[in-house]
């Protein structure tokens, strides 16, 4: 909260300009309120992030640290759970792709089944 006023005032910038609605605006504004001790204005505005772009672990690793920032342990575990959940599904993804990929590799007109 504290630089969006600054932005606004100090460039011109409307509140409905088009780079305001990115991801990457909330990830820097984010940045910039916990750099400077602003957790739960940093968590508001990576929540933010994350609501725009729903495909960042990173985004919820943040939200989670700042949290540990803020002393509340609960909601910090709560998204440090998300993202090793997602990181898990993602690992389990991969090691199915690979064992289909395998077996496509081996069933290949002209390939040999291995036994």
């Amino acid at each position: 909260m504290v630089f969006t006023p600054y932005l606004e005032r100090g460039f011109g910038v409307a509140s409905d300009a088009p780079w305001r609605l990115s991801s990457a605006y909330y990830r820097n504004l984010c940045e910039a309120e916990s750099y400077i001790g602003r957790f739960e204005d940093a968590v508001r505005y990576r929540i933010r992030a994350y609501s725009i772009d729903s495909t960042s672990n990173n985004d919820l690793l943040i939200i989670g640290n700042n949290y540990l920032f803020l002393g509340n342990f609960e909601k910090a575990l709560e998204y440090y759970k998300k993202v090793y959940i997602r990181q898990l599904k993602s690992l389990q993804a991969y090691d199915q792709l690979i064992e289909l990929e395998s077996k496509d590799l081996m069933l290949e007109p002209g390939a040999q089944e291995i036994v």
